[in-house]
């Protein structure tokens, strides 16, 4: 099909599926609409121009087999001194610097939002710990081993790596290895609070680090139904005495986690979530400091109002949009039909309704510190049901008025986004960075929608476009292709450091990289050649930086599977 037949395409024609499988025969993975690379099947001239940059540089590849060998010895190396199924857990502990360091990130982080520990009730077993460490349970040394390795890529110590991994991300790697493997040997019949907790932090370990991603949905789905199975789900004040008042809010707690963490896995999948069709009367959790949360029965009567900040204000404020979203996100990954322009503006007014309703320190702009990533994700987790929502139309090769209004819509929710995670890695909150996918769908639609925008404007005339980057003049997008090309040089950074962190998963680096070099040739054809080889350096130089940071071998085995504890 032409540009021009694309261009002239009626709004409502219908296209083809752009469905997303990796693998062949029944080695396959599915993924689906709300998946960020779903919009490269809308994408074609994005991966003809990535395949032509591999082929004219071959600089890429290369680096990539240097750190693949190197990586393939560091796994031998690291079998043979992996502990021993009898060894002590206090072996894996690190000094007490690195150990009180990574605990004071996750607990300054992580437990900001996900609410898995008791923090008071943390501290003062952690005491103890400290003055007799060979007295603490062994359910304590895990859950503080799944904190550290949470926390592992967040640190700002000096980075290397073995092969394409940083030394960070192995050592996280052995503790989640260890500890799932403790887990496992663990009785059914005897369940406690500590056994959940370690399976939420498993989830969120492996997230944050990168391990078994492909899991990691059906590794959710699987957690929520375990919760399900225990009454989770249920109003935990159905077991009377049973339950402490204490224990009542901590079941709140996981089960809020639990079901959060469950969805945002299955949007980033584009899959449903197990929570639709679920009907679960567990109330929100309290808007409670940790320090009010006691075994009696008032803390109701201390739980704080709607825009006062407490360590669980992000779960007590996100429950009241759930149940939007779990709907939203089984209407995008709808495959039996497409929405209709009246649904999507009909959802947008839900969706801003939720974003005016969140609490005014969500958008405190006067203390940083105060919420900043428990607000910063509020924000973000409903700003992408409105890309989502609009991506239908904003994709389309059209200059209709209703495909320009949602490709707006799109473009203000991705920058807003980029904003806010850039926002937030200015200030050393590496968290969101490393465990959601919003930013990365937000660059993606922020280069296709433009690179439309050019060729909707100028009807592929190179020089339309250049009289309205110079002028000024015509439609908005034009007029503001160089401030988006920005915006995907400013994101560039964030992938930059995302690749730095963990030593991997550059996929997403190679995406943005490569869409700004497109769009770049899209406003100046005559220079594509020269934006495909600076696309490929850009890339290979970050893995250059890695090849150039190995540890050597020995020295990392000491890093990953030595302890300083005795």
């Amino acid at each position: 099909m032409s540009d021009t037949q694309q261009l002239l395409e009626p709004e409502h024609a219908p296209k083809k599926e752009n469905v997303i499988f990796r693998g062949k025969n029944f080695r396959t993975q599915y993924y689906g609409g709300s998946n960020p690379t779903s919009l490269i099947g809308d994408f074609p001239e994005l991966r003809s121009f990535m395949r032509d940059s591999i082929k004219l540089h071959p600089s890429l590849p290369r680096v990539q087999r240097e750190l693949k060998s190197l990586q393939m010895k560091w796994k031998v190396e690291k079998i043979s001194s992996f502990p021993s199924v009898n060894a002590s857990l206090l072996h894996l502990f690190p000094e007490e610097e690195i150990a009180d360091q990574l605990i004071h990130i996750y607990l300054d982080t992580v437990e900001t939002t996900y609410r898995v520990i008791h923090v008071p009730s943390f501290w003062e077993e952690y005491k103890s710990f400290r003055d007799d460490k060979h007295s603490s349970r062994p359910a304590f040394l895990v859950l503080m081993l799944l904190m550290m390795s949470t926390a592992s890529c967040l640190s700002n110590e000096s980075l290397t790596y073995v092969g394409d991994s940083a030394v960070a991300r192995e050592r996280a790697a052995l503790w989640i290895e260890v500890s799932e493997r403790w887990l496992q040997k663990q009785s059914q019949k005897q369940i406690y609070l500590s056994i959940w907790q370690i399976r939420c932090l498993l989830l969120l370990s492996k997230q944050v680090n990168v391990i078994k991603k492909k899991r990691i949905w059906t590794e959710a789905g699987t957690l929520l139904r375990q919760a399900m199975a225990a009454g989770f789900h249920r109003d935990p004040r159905f077991l009377g005495e049973k339950v402490s008042g204490f224990d009542r809010e901590m079941r709140c707690r996981l089960w809020n986690t639990i079901a959060e963490l469950e969805l945002q896995a299955s949007i980033d999948r584009g899959m449903p979530s197990s929570s639709a069709g679920i009907f679960s009367d567990c109330a929100s959790i309290l808007n409670i400091h940790d320090t009010d949360l006691t075994d009696e029965e008032k803390n109701e009567s201390r739980a704080k109002n709607w825009d006062e900040y407490t360590g669980s204000s992000f779960l007590h404020v996100s429950r009241s949009s759930f149940a939007l979203r779990v709907a939203l996100n089984s209407v995008v990954n709808d495959i039996s039909s497409p929405l209709q322009w009246e649904q999507i503006a009909s959802y947008e007014e839900l969706v801003t309704a939720e974003l005016e309703k969140l609490p005014s320190w969500t958008k405190s702009t006067t203390d940083i510190k105060k919420g900043v990533l428990a607000g910063s994700i509020l924000q973000i987790q409903l700003r992408q049901f409105l890309i989502l929502l609009h991506t239908p139309f904003a994709k389309k090769r059209s200059p209709n008025s209703r495909c320009s209004v949602s490709r707006m819509i799109c473009f203000q929710a991705a920058m807003n986004t980029l904003e806010q995670v850039q926002q937030l890695t200015k200030h050393n909150y590496y968290f969101f960075l490393l465990f959601r996918q919003e930013y990365f769908r937000a660059a993606l639609v922020v280069c296709h929608n433009a690179y439309i925008c050019c060729n909707v404007i100028g009807m592929s005339n190179p020089l339309h476009i250049k009289y309205i980057l110079t002028s000024g003049k015509g439609d908005l997008f034009g007029a503001n292709i160089s401030s988006f090309i920005r915006y995907l040089e400013d994101s560039l950074i964030l992938f930059e450091d995302r690749t730095t962190r963990t030593g991997t998963d550059f996929t997403r680096y190679w995406y943005i990289s490569a869409a700004r070099a497109l769009l770049r040739s899209a406003v100046d054809p005559s220079d594509a050649t020269m934006q495909e080889q600076q696309a490929i350096e850009h890339v290979a130089r970050q893995y250059y930086r890695i090849r150039a940071s190995q540890e050597d071998l020995h020295s990392a085995k000491n890093k990953v599977c030595l302890s300083s504890a005795s």
